[in-house]
């Protein structure tokens, strides 16, 4: 009795997951060309219409290419620089009511507007100094006097913005680890307000290593640039009505992601026992930090308002490119270590660092609370003690308007004895009875 001869390609009949199986290359040649025959065909039918939207996609590109450079260039046109000069003493919270006067003035503006904050150090003398940048066309009135109305007595200066030295320019950026919405700081507990010794300021490390960068001959500086945030229910222009076209399709592939593994979750699931998944669900214990990280970012989301918010540590004028990068990154991580919890942060090396630095320009941020940004960007309570320029304390020359001590309670002590009555029509303390002329 002969045996059966073995089936070959031609026998591989059935589903096409049975032809698959049977023969997977045959199966894959021939979707390949049906694939192949299929787009030939639909070329051969609609080419000319497929040759207009190709040059019409390549004029909106054009467009919107020239759209976007001019928009830039009015911004830097326009743009204004102000140096800060703090009084002798700031306020103890002052930093916080600054961003929130800023968020407050930017409200109402464009998302696309944007302010930054900087402190710079450069030269041999080292010294710090602090500036406010405003783009073309942004309220630069209103934002300088919310500096002014934050900090009594500081003076804004208009001057032109620090320029970048010869040689490389490094750029560090500092995001949290955890997504943009991630806290930085703890919003659930609010902190003590007082002056701040010399000694216990958080950004001392840092101040101090922008004079150390600078005296070597370098160029530092920490920017925290702001804008606008989407959709956390600020006046104006709703989420929705700021949303575009590029954020409708990102929501609408989004909404279809979740549903698909949906699915696959569910048929997951079915698949195994009930009896198995519900001892493993009982046997499953809450991770206490998840659930504080869990609160922690509910606390944030509560502690508005927010600002679109973007830190950048520049380190620049080395000769090569690797010390810049290795002190923009120390910088960053002294500044993370210091105003931030540092294992919820991550510090990202920024690409084409010299074009984003000179105009400023957003990059990976985050969404950040008025208390981080003040964590993370404001003026020690004492500026002088830090190599801040600041102006000097105001004297005033005593007179008879002012209040005085006697000084014969400052000896009383000692002279008690020798001068037992006192005096008539002189009391003790402020604002006693003068003496008669």
């Amino acid at each position: 009795m002969a045996s059966a001869a073995p089936a070959g390609p031609e026998s591989c009949t059935g589903s096409p997951v049975a032809r698959f199986v049977c023969d997977p290359w045959q199966t894959v040649n021939g979707f390949m060309a049906w694939v192949s025959h299929t787009l030939w065909s639909l070329l051969q039918a609609w080419w000319p219409l497929l040759v207009i939207a190709a040059a019409c996609a390549l004029l909106a590109g054009a467009v919107l290419v020239r759209v976007v450079r001019q928009r830039r260039e009015r911004e830097m046109d326009g743009a204004r620089f102000f140096e800060i000069t703090p009084p002798h003493r700031l306020p103890a919270d002052g930093a916080v009511p600054l961003w929130r006067l800023l968020a407050a003035t930017l409200a109402e503006r464009s998302s696309r507007t944007r302010v930054a904050l900087e402190l710079w150090a450069e030269g041999a003398d080292g010294r710090v100094r602090a500036g406010l940048w405003v783009p073309g066309g942004a309220p630069a009135h209103a934002v300088g006097r919310a500096v002014t109305q934050a900090w009594p007595g500081s003076k804004l200066t208009e001057t032109t913005p620090p320029e970048l030295p010869r040689g490389a320019v490094a750029a560090t950026e500092l995001v949290p680890r955890e997504g943009p919405w991630a806290p930085l700081v703890d919003h659930q507990h609010r902190p003590e307000r007082g002056p701040v010794a010399v000694e216990d300021e958080s950004l001392r490390a840092v101040l101090e290593s922008l004079t150390d960068i600078a005296t070597d001959g370098l160029f530092a500086s920490v920017q925290v640039v702001v804008s606008p945030a989407r959709g956390t229910g600020r006046r104006g222009r709703g989420a929705a009505g700021r949303r575009g076209l590029a954020g409708w399709l990102g929501l609408g592939l989004r909404g279809l992601l979740r549903g698909a593994l949906s699915v696959v979750e569910m048929f997951l699931s079915s698949s195994s026992s009930r009896g198995s998944a519900s001892a493993s669900r009982a046997t499953v214990e809450v991770d206490p930090v998840v659930v504080a990280r869990q609160r922690a970012a509910e606390a944030k989301r509560k502690a508005g308002p927010h600002l679109r918010a973007t830190v950048r540590l520049v380190v620049a004028g080395t000769h090569k490119v690797g010390p810049a990068r290795q002190g923009s990154h120390d910088l960053a991580g002294v500044l993370a270590a210091l105003a931030t919890d540092e294992h919820v942060t991550a510090r990202l090396r920024v690409r084409r660092a010299v074009g984003k630095v000179d105009r400023y320009e957003h990059g990976r941020g985050f969404i950040a609370s008025t208390r981080e940004l003040a964590a993370l960007w404001h003026l020690p309570h004492q500026p002088g003690s830090h190599g801040l320029s600041h102006p000097e304390v105001p004297q005033r020359r005593a007179d008879r308007a002012l209040p005085r001590l006697d000084d014969y309670r400052h000896r009383r002590g000692n002279q008690g004895q020798d001068r037992p009555d006192s005096r008539r029509g002189r009391r003790d303390g402020f604002g006693g009875e003068r003496d008669a002329a």
